[in-house]
């Protein structure tokens, strides 16, 4: 971060934000100057620094409610912590608190509708509509010869068939994150800095679902919200507008459902735990 005012002014715009949610919390700033910030203090533990195995109910809230913090402000506010990793998280017990939110990645519509549309093609193992939005993560990609695409297409539908079946299938997220970025490095395609936050914080949730909640899958948690996603505002890829009824439609009307289907996933899940032994 250079300018400690400002992100003063993006952790007001957080506690803004996430002021509706008891158990997710971001410090408040006292006073700021270019170059000094003072904000309350915040007790708890770091995250990093929990020992493992946890409680199911420890392992399901920090997951839980990290992803639901990731997917809100993917898809409702399209303002996106750009540090998301476990050493900025703080849980104090009855809270997850954000810290350090000196790097933030402001989303455009495009960004955020061809990333979400990437996490929406694993959920439904649509390999042609995940090539086509990984190659919207640069303008530059538009440029790329007809023999590269069609090769780094073929290479990202074996990944498909081999490791990502859709919800359901028990598919390694990570995994799976992991080899696309393998194939864009081998096809040269190039990422831009938002992208690349956005992917880094997924992979930071991923990790923190393998230590803390390991029977936990974030594809199938972030399910309700995408599948209401993809059926009202997804383009999967296609150089069209999003509809925009579908994005109002999803907001005011389905967004609430879907939160609360997300809960009751969520909930089952932490109930079969229970009945698991730690390991």
């Amino acid at each position: 971060q250079a300018r400690l005012d400002v992100e003063a002014v993006e952790l007001s715009n957080f506690r803004r934000r996430f002021r509706g949610w008891r158990d997710v919390a971001f410090p408040e700033p006292y006073f700021a100057t270019p170059d000094l910030l003072v904000e309350s203090f915040e007790a708890g533990e770091l995250v990093n620094s929990i020992e493992t195995p946890v409680e199911p109910a420890l392992g399901a809230f920090l997951v839980n409610r990290g992803e639901d913090v990731y997917l809100k402000m993917l898809l409702v506010d399209r303002v996106m912590h750009s540090d998301l990793h476990p050493g900025n998280l703080i849980w104090s017990g009855k809270r997850l608190v954000f810290v350090d939110a000196g790097m933030v990645a402001h989303l455009t519509d495009a960004e955020s509708e061809a990333f979400v549309g990437l996490c929406e093609a694993l959920g439904a193992a649509d390999a042609p509509a995940a090539a086509r939005c990984v190659r919207l993560f640069s303008p530059a990609n538009a440029r790329l010869p007809p023999t590269t695409v069609a090769a780094f297409d073929a290479d990202l539908a074996e990944l498909f068939r081999d490791k990502c079946r859709g919800y359901g299938t028990a598919v390694d997220f990570g995994e799976v994150v992991r080899g696309i970025l393998e194939l864009i490095r081998r096809h040269r395609l190039r990422v831009e800095a938002n992208y690349a936050t956005l992917i880094i914080n997924a992979l930071c949730l991923d990790g923190m679902a393998r230590d803390f909640y390991p029977h936990y899958s974030v594809l199938d948690g972030a399910q309700p919200l995408l599948t209401a996603h993809r059926h009202l505002c997804s383009t999967r890829g296609l150089n069209q507008r999003p509809p925009a009824l579908g994005h109002f439609l999803f907001k005011r009307l389905y967004l609430p459902f879907a939160w609360r289907f997300k809960r009751l996933h969520d909930r089952s899940l932490l109930r079969a735990a229970h009945r698991r032994p730690l390991p």
